[in-house]
């Protein structure tokens, strides 16, 4: 059910870079259009899908679609303009940071985040409660950015020159 929620993106990257232009000039003469839809899609539409009382199946699927096709139409925005409206809070320093962690944080959030015992054997365990779970999964995010992800990334650079 949620691989159609990766084509979205797919789709996304392959326009952008096989019709850039054509979708620079929809963006820039919808700008407004486009940003209202996007929010709309990923928080007005699922609402009223589940009041029209539609089968599960369909409105399981067809929120996390709908999500999926606002979230690329932000984000091919963000990318066209990123000093625009909202879009700008993307290029703080700290946000701009989380995002190179993000992949780090996927990877080590579930860890930390209230699993105490299931994952450590402890019935209270300290580091899995809220809010200190939050900052053991970014230690750990950091670590692993840092001490593996980096380096390897490194690595492969080198590979790659020869």
């Amino acid at each position: 059910m949620r691989s159609d929620s990766l084509a979205y993106g797919c789709v996304a990257a392959v326009l952008f870079t096989q019709r850039r232009k054509e979708l620079e000039r929809f963006f820039e003469s919808n700008f407004r259009a486009v940003a209202c839809g996007g929010v709309c899609l990923i928080f007005l539409v699922p609402p009223a899908l589940h009041q029209a009382h539609l089968p599960a199946r369909f409105q399981n699927a067809g929120f996390e679609s709908l999500q999926a096709i606002g979230f690329s139409l932000l984000l091919l925005q963000s990318v066209f303009y990123p000093n625009r409206g909202f879009y700008r809070v993307l290029n703080w320093k700290w946000v701009g940071h989380l995002g190179v962690l993000s992949y780090s944080i996927y990877i080590w959030q579930q860890m930390f985040c209230g699993t105490g015992e299931t994952v450590f054997g402890i019935k209270v365990a300290w580091w899995t409660n809220f809010p200190v779970w939050l900052i053991t999964a970014l230690l750990a995010a950091h670590a692993s950015y840092y001490l593996l992800e980096k380096p390897l990334l490194g690595l492969r650079a080198k590979f790659r020159e020869t």
